[in-house]
């Protein structure tokens, strides 16, 4: 008879494993806070879907689904996230960039809410589609993929979000709170501009009551608004940084507004040699 003997380096590495938890639920992500409606999850480790359930445990690699007007928020160490319904989401596993550990939420279809307290030690998180990359290091945003148009949208309610594209067609934007960039299959991002009043009013679902009266305190929403298209503009004091500069409703006047240059006379159609008349040039 035979007699298996484990050896020595086999041993050390399931030891190494049992110590650093490595193959067993240690993986964890977050934890369900909320659901409302139908949402499962995805266990890549027990190859089913489930229904999850306040208290439900989402590791790095599984996978969200809602389906309907449902809705699951996930909390986590540097705040929490909220998927709304028709929404396919993935928590990838971190990884090292240049010593800074990068959290990853892919978004495969629908919208997620990320609602950021601060991460720790520097490190970085990015939601991810087909068609863009959004990367923030604290603040509250969200993006909606329509995969069928490949068409994202990010919309920032606090704090900046870095947007580019996944392939990085063209260089990349930052989005002010209040703002929105569009980013499609093959153009880089687009010159953000404001939300307005009609996007508010998809946020309900997305964000939750409770945030949504905050947000509507914060950008001092009418209640009842009939002009959607009327951009939303921050309070007073919603800048965290104080002494920010000119109002968020001034910011995209810049970019309108004409610039003036002194044009040099052509020679021989006369004029003084320090200059000629003002040209005017529209940015438009």
């Amino acid at each position: 008879m035979r007699i298996l003997r484990t050896s020595p380096t086999v041993a050390g590495f399931a030891a190494l494993l049992a110590v650093t938890g490595c193959g067993t639920r240690d993986r964890r992500f977050g934890t369900v806070c909320d659901v409302s409606g139908t949402a499962t999850l995805f266990d890549p480790v027990a190859g089913q879907w489930k229904n999850v359930q306040p208290g439900t445990a989402v590791g790095y690699g599984d996978s969200l689904r809602t389906a309907g007007v449902s809705a699951v928020e996930v909390s986590f160490d540097a705040g929490a996230i909220r998927i709304e319904g028709n929404s396919l989401v993935t928590v990838d596993p971190p990884f090292d960039s240049a010593g800074t550990s990068v959290l990853v939420v892919r978004n495969h279809a629908g919208s997620v809410f990320s609602d950021l307290s601060g991460l720790k030690n520097g490190n970085r998180y990015r939601v991810v589609t087909n068609t863009a990359a959004a990367d923030v290091k604290g603040t509250q945003f969200i993006v909606r993929f329509d995969p069928v148009w490949a068409r994202t949208e990010v919309q920032v309610l606090r704090g900046t979000v870095q947007v580019r594209h996944a392939q990085r067609f063209g260089p990349p934007v930052v989005c002010e709170p209040g703002f929105y960039t569009t980013v499609h299959l093959y153009t880089p991002p687009a010159m953000p501009l404001h939300l307005t009043h009609g996007h508010f009013r998809q946020m309900v679902t997305i964000v939750g009551p409770g945030r949504h009266r905050k947000l509507a305190a914060a950008y001092m929403v009418r209640p009842g608004a009939v002009d959607l298209n009327a951009p939303l503009i921050p309070g007073p004091g919603f800048m965290r940084k104080p002494g920010a500069g000119r109002a968020l409703a001034d910011m995209g006047k810049d970019l309108l507004r004409p610039v003036i240059r002194p044009v040099k006379p052509a020679p021989g159609k006369g004029g003084s040699k320090k200059g000629g008349k003002m040209k005017v040039r529209d940015r438009r």
